[in-house]
């Protein structure tokens, strides 16, 4: 019998899965509630080193066999190790790539980000970072995100946990988790754009630990925001300029509506036909509860290359779970992931609303571990909903890598539309029927003079 004031194993392994110890969580009572949709039939999470090392001990008494770190994880750690990307922080100190590694693992901790998503957000020390933020007078309307489900930052300010954040602080509580994460990473550069103010804000990185950077990136973020939200909705004007940057760019752009100085139709065309869209990528942030005033952003991503759209947290968990089933464990911090990373990672974080299962190297990188076959098969494969259309290529899902869209091809032939599937609607259909062509079909034709996203 296990004393009392001993603390249980944080994993166990039942039949060659890893899974949380439920004795734990009981031990631990103020262990922050998962956000995963399923617990009990999702894969289980690993987010730091340490939680690492007490899954692959549990794995190997009950298998005899360690747990093994995924490919891109290790190639991760072993770039945080190098002196040239330490080096690009110019901090006063020697950073400690160990160091810097477990404190950032630490806030993947907090927001159930998985260990492999490293390696996604460390390819923006290749980008410049920028955010266009809407700021016109709609976005002093109400949100659907409430202070229960706020960060610390905007949560200390409304003691009534009910009510709901307005769209203008939606986005000020999503810029603030996303510089938690950023602050470990050295980008060539983060700039905070307002629709309708003349002057861009620069947070400048270098020369500061990620400490002090996040700190100062905080107060700034909040003191810009303490302005409140006035005038209209430039948002072709300000997409045109930024695509112009010169370099690698990651652009942002927060906003609850539809442009004031151009139609959707000129703004679409202007995306899609934007140069060289792999250094231009695109990420619509939408911060409103109305669904109508989105749905053109939605539709730009269907078609245009390295664009992806992001919904508030619920929204986009409800997509995943129906596409990809209660397997797959889509959390806060895969949301927070998609919207930081998302547009350059097409061939999966942004196909994850695909209705193919993701094969098992894809699965193996975002976990970060090397997943037993029995795991991936039980735990992902045969509860995605489309399972059954893809039995007759399994050996392949876990023999090689293939994207999503390489996937989708090998489906079996199905019989008709299914007007049971979440996004299946007529006018989609008939518009479908119009142009002879499925938007996606559009988007990866575009997609396919790049080559696929490998990780490092």
């Amino acid at each position: 019998m296990q004393r009392q004031d001993v603390p249980p194993k944080k994993y166990i392994t039942i039949n060659g899965v890893t899974k949380l110890n439920p004795a734990y969580a009981k031990f631990n009572p103020s262990e922050k509630q998962t956000t995963v949709a399923n617990p009990e039939q999702a894969l289980t999470i690993v987010s730091t080193m340490d939680d690492y090392i007490q899954a692959s001990e549990a794995h190997k008494v009950a298998t005899g066999k360690e747990m093994k770190l995924s490919e891109s994880t290790v190639a991760s750690i072993e770039m945080l190790q190098d002196p040239e990307h330490l080096g690009k922080f110019k901090a006063p100190t020697t950073l400690d790539g160990g160091v810097l590694l477990d404190k950032l693992t630490n806030i993947f901790a907090q927001y159930e980000i998985p260990l492999g998503m490293v390696n996604k957000l460390l390819a923006l020390s290749e980008y410049n970072l920028n955010f266009i933020i809407d700021d016109s007078g709609s976005m002093n309307s109400a949100s659907d995100v409430s202070f229960k489900d706020a960060t610390a930052y905007l949560a200390k300010r409304n003691s009534d946990t009910t009510a709901r954040l307005t769209r203008w602080q939606e986005a000020e509580d999503r810029l603030h988790i996303m510089i938690d994460l950023l602050a470990f990473i050295p980008t060539n550069g983060i700039t905070l754009r307002f629709l309708n103010r003349d002057r861009p804000i620069c947070l400048n990185q270098q020369g500061k630990t990620p400490e002090k950077f996040a700190e100062e990136a905080h107060a700034v973020i909040t003191q810009a925001f303490s302005k409140k939200p006035v005038g209209l909705t430039p948002i072709f004007h300000h997409l045109e300029q930024a695509f112009n940057s010169e370099g690698c760019n990651m652009h942002y752009l927060f906003t609850d509506g539809v442009p004031t100085d151009a139609s959707t139709e000129a703004v679409a065309h202007l995306i899609k036909m934007r140069r060289n869209p792999m250094n231009q990528a695109l990420t619509f942030i939408s911060c409103t509860d109305d669904n109508a005033a989105a749905n053109w952003m939605r539709e730009i991503e269907e078609i245009a290359p390295y664009t992806s759209e992001i919904d508030d947290f619920f929204e986009e968990r409800k997509e995943v779970n129906n596409d990809q089933g209660p397997g797959f464990p889509y959390t806060k911090g895969f949301w927070l992931l998609c919207q930081l990373v998302s547009a350059i990672n097409p061939h999966d974080l942004d196909a994850l609303d695909e209705s193919a299962p993701l094969c098992k190297q894809t699965m193996d990188n975002f976990m970060g571990r090397i997943l037993p076959e029995m795991e991936y098969r039980e735990l992902y494969f045969r509860k995605n909903p489309n399972a059954k259309n893809y039995t007759h290529i399994y050996d392949r899902l876990v023999r090689e890598y293939l994207t999503p869209q390489q996937i989708k091809t090998l489906e079996k032939p199905s019989s008709g539309f299914s007007l049971s599937h979440p996004h299946a609607s007529l006018s989609h259909m008939f518009s479908s029927f119009k142009s002879g062509k499925q938007p996606k079909e559009q988007k990866q034709n575009n997609l396919n003079a790049y080559p696929p996203y490998r990780p490092y």
